[in-house]
């Protein structure tokens, strides 16, 4: 099958196909959740560092049904190399006649086109129920693409799962799978760690911090996985204080500020980097706010915009 579609100058990422070793942490709680639940649709959005993938990872390990996993790409921001890479990976569990991917290629499988009707058809009939994870799926941004993953979830077979992992809000029919109970809905306040979890962290590091200081690193990075992570990697560095507490890690660290400007300040423009960096002296913010304290405007459009591209800012009302 890869020789079809190599042949229609379609080059495969293999690395794409992996699925990647669970967390440090085990999410056993998350875990039994999505499995009491019993939706076939799961949708994991949070920001960058809540593992996320690490996450579905623990629960694919914890499934019966074999797993096809694609880590999507910005190059596979269209219909025909999304396809291609889930036929790929369901081929693992059970074979994909090639016809179908060599369909993809000839023509564009845009909605209601042949090809895609007959990938939709193949996804329908297959005998073997399986779980299927498309991980970055804040990549797709055509509507072209966002109407290919809306029909793949029409399309999934009774008794298989698909899990989506985004860093943003999915542009996805939600209303009507919500009032149909067929989605679970998975976001920051649920990956947040909580003491358990980072005192289980801290003993892989060989940490050793009593409840107090666990409490207090809870509540300085509000259970933010990355920010734990790079805590007890700072405190265990060889440049700590042998005084140091663990729960004193801050956001003027190096560690979580070189993270931080990588996953977040470079993905934004100027203006935007500036306000962020700026408002974030308040602890809570509006707009009009901003824009007295700043001496700016416009902040209300830069807050509306951070929370939908999930740049840490935490709507406190609907």
């Amino acid at each position: 099958m890869r020789e079809e579609i190599t042949a229609a100058g379609f080059m495969p990422v293999a690395s794409k196909l992996f699925t990647p070793a669970r967390g440090l942490v085990s999410r056993r709680r998350l875990v039994d959740h999505v499995r009491a639940a019993s939706h076939d649709l799961i949708l994991v959005v949070a920001p960058a560092g809540y593992g996320k993938s690490t996450f579905l990872a623990e629960l694919a390990a914890d499934d019966d049904r074999p797993t096809a996993w694609v880590s999507l790409s910005a190059s596979d921001d269209d219909p025909a190399s999304l396809l291609a890479y889930v036929a790929l990976a369901l081929d693992g569990a059970e074979p994909v006649a090639s016809r179908y991917l060599s369909s993809l290629w000839s023509r564009s499988p845009t909605i209601n086109t042949h090809a895609q009707q007959a990938f939709g058809a193949m996804l329908t009939h297959r005998r073997r129920p399986f779980t299927l994870v498309l991980d970055d799926v804040d990549v797709l941004r055509r509507r072209e693409s966002l109407d290919t993953l809306a029909a793949l979830i029409s399309e999934m077979p009774s008794g298989s799962r698909l899990a989506l992992a985004s860093r943003t809000a999915i542009e996805l029919p939600l209303g009507r799978l919500r009032t149909r109970r067929q989605v679970v809905e998975i976001g920051p306040e649920d990956l947040a760690f909580d003491e358990r979890e980072v005192a289980d962290l801290l003993g892989r590091f060989a940490t050793v911090a009593d409840g107090s200081e666990v409490a207090k690193l809870v509540e300085r990075t509000e259970g933010w996985p990355v920010a734990v992570y790079l805590a007890a990697l700072a405190h265990n560095s060889r440049a700590r204080s042998s005084a140091s507490s663990i729960s004193s890690f801050g956001g003027k660290h190096r560690f979580l500020v070189e993270y931080l400007s990588e996953e977040f300040l470079a993905a934004s423009d100027d203006d935007e980097a500036s306000f962020l960096l700026e408002a974030s002296c308040l602890e809570r913010v509006t707009g009009a706010l901003c824009d007295d304290v700043l001496e700016r405007t416009g902040s209300a459009q830069l807050l509306d915009s951070a929370r939908r591209r999930n740049l840490l800012v935490i709507p406190l009302d609907e």
